[in-house]
């Protein structure tokens, strides 16, 4: 027989894996608004993606872990093989610079495109949070926290 005990271990770990569920809908709805932004910008004209652009170049300006220096390198190197001939060492040279500088850029445009996309879910979310709904899942969200801290349940 089940008695209310069970019942609320029971509604405890629906909740539980109710909230999982809807952790897990909304990593993969941020994955696919960070894909289909990307993808946009492989088609986008210079003019749409101007300020994704800037950010990223500034990001890169900003971090500490020597990109700017890594870069302004192997733009040096590309502008000192700009007239390489097929099949020489400078071309080979100027190619694996073109490499490096699209990966450099490549990570500072993920970043900020993740970034954009964690900005307006975060903020998408804050607005969910202030309807009837959200204010109910932060109740129900509050209630089962309290409810650990207290001893009740299982954790």
């Amino acid at each position: 027989m089940f008695d209310s005990m069970h019942n609320g271990w029971a509604q405890q770990d629906y909740a539980h894996y109710q909230r999982e569920d809807a952790r897990e809908a909304r990593e993969a709805a941020i994955d696919a608004a960070i894909d289909w932004r990307l993808d946009d910008l492989l088609t986008a004209s210079f003019r749409c993606a101007k300020d994704t652009i800037e950010s990223a170049i500034n990001s890169i300006a900003d971090n500490a872990k020597g990109e700017q220096d890594q870069l302004n390198r192997y733009l040096l190197q590309i502008w000192q093989c700009r007239d390489a001939k097929p099949d020489s060492t400078e071309r080979k040279l100027r190619d694996y610079a073109v490499s490096i500088v699209a990966q450099i850029m490549n990570s500072a445009i993920m970043e900020v495109v993740t970034k954009e996309v964690e900005d307006a879910e975060s903020i998408a979310f804050d607005a969910w949070l202030d309807s009837p709904e959200g204010r109910a899942w932060l109740e129900a969200e509050e209630f089962a926290e309290v409810s650990k801290r207290e001893g009740y349940g299982h954790a």
